[in-house]
């Protein structure tokens, strides 16, 4: 497997209590929804609690999304399916986190224990 890694920072005009509900509440169950088009295999949140963290995260959180791999992310985009799925989450991240603020990483997972 293959994860892209989204390092989030919430839209400044919206508290934290909104950003996470609408991630969990309106986010996901879309991810969710689209998961077959998206050929994700997984989809899990991470929510930065930061206690008492110096200095603390510049991220509200982490979205890890699972491919097989890079070939079949890549076919996602080359299905119309796959492109309009992808179109309708990018819509949805302009109502609560800034994209421009939040990179994202290709990673691969290397279990130690």
């Amino acid at each position: 497997m293959i994860y892209q890694v989204h390092a989030l920072v919430r839209l400044p005009a919206i508290t934290r209590a909104q950003f996470l509900h609408h991630w969990t509440q309106h986010h996901a169950p879309l991810v969710k929804s689209l998961a077959a088009d998206l050929r994700i295999r997984s989809y899990d949140q991470m929510h930065v609690t930061d206690p008492g963290t110096v200095p603390p995260s510049p991220f509200d959180g982490f979205a890890i999304v699972g491919f097989k791999d890079f070939k079949d992310f890549e076919a996602m985009l080359a299905s119309p399916e796959g492109r309009a799925a992808a179109r309708r989450v990018r819509d949805d991240e302009g109502f609560f986190f800034d994209r421009h603020a939040s990179p994202i990483s290709w990673t691969l997972e290397v279990p130690i224990f």
